[in-house]
């Protein structure tokens, strides 16, 4: 049985196999980081992504002890959600560049239970009209507004 990507496996996989000493938090965020290089100029569903601030908290997770049930689980964030480290556009112009002080509750919860924010994923202008530009992984040709990195 050949092995999968890190960056196919599932949440509880991804997490089970860190907090066993089996994989590192930065072997996994580095299979998602090159899954995103090799596909998201035709998907189409980052944003805003920056390898070398997921990479740093991957590592930083690394030389520290387990956080959390997330600890080094990636995930992305629609671009709705605050984030302190990265702007919140809401997929509108009139919100481009815009900088948060803090983190969403729901964020500043992911961090504390050791997920690695990957970036901010397209949503459709303030989550409701104006659809992203993503397409559909399995599909290119077809429009999806959600992404996975499979």
């Amino acid at each position: 049985m050949v092995a999968s990507p890190l960056n196919e496996l599932g949440a509880v996989e991804i997490a089970h196999k860190i907090a066993k000493g089996e994989v590192t938090c930065e072997a996994v965020v580095r299979d998602c980081v090159a899954q995103i290089a090799r596909r998201d100029d035709v998907v189409k569903a980052f944003v805003n992504f920056d390898a070398d601030l997921v990479l740093a908290q991957a590592r930083a997770l690394d030389r520290g002890p387990n956080r959390g049930p997330l600890h080094g689980v990636p995930i992305g964030l629609k671009d709705t959600i605050d984030t302190f480290d990265m702007p919140t556009e809401m997929g509108s112009p009139i919100y481009r560049g815009y900088r948060p002080r803090a983190d969403a509750s729901c964020v500043a919860l992911l961090r504390r239970a050791g997920a690695v924010i990957l970036g901010k994923t397209a949503t459709c202008e303030f989550a409701g009209s104006a659809p992203a530009e993503t397409t559909n992984v399995g599909n290119t040709s077809r429009a999806r507004a959600s992404y996975t990195l499979g």
